[in-house]
């Protein structure tokens, strides 16, 4: 095979030479340029589009995390455990007694509710929890042998 192109070659004239030659290069010029310059400049364009809209969705999440850092400063400046249960109590529609709160140090507190519905000590429960910052750690519920009466121990820990 390679003593037949030899000949194939020898054959021809110095112009269908120079013609072959140039033949060939602007082929390989063409292949280079379809098969590795044109993804380049494909991927490119791409990029020229996606890093701005990149750029701005950076942009737009350092907002949000300036913005949510701030509502947690303003959330721990402004969380009170105590009040925060009262509030859920209030909204429960269970009385708060005197005494019933009772501090386990500083960021924990017990809470004694001798008598109360079932639906209301666990929509209070579920209330106080569902606030921000508050953690309930334990709930002890006792049945009073009256119909429809409970008793609720529950201790409460600031999350924060």
């Amino acid at each position: 095979m390679s003593e037949a192109l030899k000949r194939l070659w020898t054959e021809r004239t110095p112009s269908e030479r120079a013609t072959l030659w140039i033949a060939s290069a602007l082929l390989a010029f063409g292949l280079a340029y379809a098969y590795l310059w044109l993804p380049v400049l494909r991927e490119r364009d791409r990029l020229l589009v996606r890093v701005p809209e990149l750029r701005a969705d950076v942009h737009g999440m350092e907002r949000d995390l300036r913005e949510l850092e701030k509502l947690r400063g303003a959330l721990r400046r402004t969380h009170d455990l105590r009040t925060t249960i009262e509030q859920a109590a209030a909204a429960a529609g269970i009385q708060a007694a005197s005494g019933w709160v009772s501090p386990q140090g500083a960021d924990r507190v017990r809470v004694t509710i001798p008598a109360a519905r079932p639906e209301q000590a666990f929509r209070w429960a579920a209330r106080t929890q569902s606030a921000g910052g508050v953690l309930l750690e334990s709930m002890r519920v006792t049945w009073l042998g009256e119909r429809d009466r409970v008793r609720v121990e529950t201790v409460f820990a600031d999350a924060q």
